[in-house]
This record gives structure tokens, sequence and C-alpha cells, in this order.
């Protein structure tokens, strides 16, 4: 009879210990998804991440395979000839946002220079243009200017160093397309002509 008490106290005692366990699991999952906000980015090639939580789903998608964008031999150049260079001198990428749940999006694009580079930030040039969806054309969203690295991390989420090149607020499900653009200052006396570039996205869901 003993026997047949303590081993029913014991399996009360382990049916207890599972709860308590189960429970801390429970609190840790909850507190962990309510300390994760909806601030995501995205940094590798062709990277899609969902976030079913945020009923939202965005991704940076390249025509290369990188988000990297590398330019070289580049040579003093007035900013009216670098906005209009050939095919092959620019960067093209495009943002393609599915809404869900969540009724917007509030994105940032920015740049992440080459922590190698030895060009002073005057000293290149930086052009972003957007396709407008009812001409089909592309039109200037950033008049060329120099590298302006961040002095804080932005409520996006863009960090400290980066440059944000344009931020924008879509209530739709939608492909956004862009065009980068960097040259030689033309006031650039620098002897090294090359600069590389990691294009960044940085987006959160309302």
């Amino acid at each position: 009879m003993n026997n047949y008490l303590e081993e029913k106290k014991s399996f009360r005692i382990f049916g207890i210990s599972i709860k308590v366990w189960l429970l801390i699991i429970l609190l840790c999952l909850f507190f962990g998804l309510l300390l994760y906000k909806a601030n995501f980015s995205y940094k590798n090639t062709k990277e899609v991440v969902e976030r079913e939580e945020l009923g939202a789903n965005i991704s940076l998608d390249y025509d290369s395979d990188t988000n990297i964008y590398s330019i070289s031999d580049m040579l003093p150049t007035k900013d009216y000839l670098g906005k209009s260079s050939g095919i092959d001198q620019y960067f093209d990428f495009s943002v393609n946002v599915h809404l869900k749940q969540a009724s917007k999006i509030h994105y940032e694009l920015s740049i992440k220079k080459d922590s190698t580079t030895l060009l002073k930030d005057d000293e290149v040039r930086i052009y972003l243009e957007k396709k407008n969806p009812d001409t089909d054309m592309y039109e200037p969203v950033l008049e060329p200017s120099s590298f302006i690295p961040l002095k804080a991390t932005t409520d996006i989420g863009t960090p400290k160093g980066y440059m944000v090149l344009y931020e924008a607020l879509d209530d739709k499900s939608q492909k956004d397309y862009y065009r980068l653009r960097i040259w030689l200052s033309e006031n650039s006396l620098a002897t090294t002509n090359s600069y590389s570039v990691a294009v960044i996205l940085n987006a959160i869901a309302e």
C-alpha cells in the first residue's frame, strides 16, 4: 500500500514538473515574440524573409547575383553625364511587397560602402531612380549626392554609418523597380578609381 502511495505521489510530482516546464517555455516564446519587433532587413542574394506574425512579406531582388554594386575604372564625370550612363554602369534591383494582415509597410533603401575604399565621401556621386508604373520610365528619387552616412540608426532599422537612399510607404502589394548609379565626382583628384557598396533593405510592417 505504501509503495502504491509513493508511486502515485511521484507520478503527481512528475506531472506538475512537466506543466511547470511547459509554462516556462510558453512564457519565453511569448516574451520573445514581443521583443521581436516588426523590423527586418534583407542582405543576402534574392533573400525572401517571411514573417507571418507581421502580416507582410518583402524581398529585395537583383538582376545580378549579389547585392554588391562594384564600380571600377571610374573617371571624373559631370552629373548630367553620370545620370545617363550606359547599361554596364548601373545597378538594377526591385522591392517586392506582399501585404497580408498588415495594412501597409514602411521600408528604407540604403547603401553600405566597402570599408576598404580609399575614396572620400564627397568624391563619389550617388543617384537613384524609380520606375514609374504609368509611364514605364525611370524617374529620379535621389538627385546626385555625395555619400552621407547616418549619424544614428533610424526608426526603421537602418544602421548608423549607412546612407539612406530612399524611403517608401506601400499600402498595397506591389513591386517597385529601382536603378542605382554611382560615379566619380568631376572635382575628384583621387588616384584610386574603384568603389563598392552593398544595397540594403530595412522595413517595418504596420
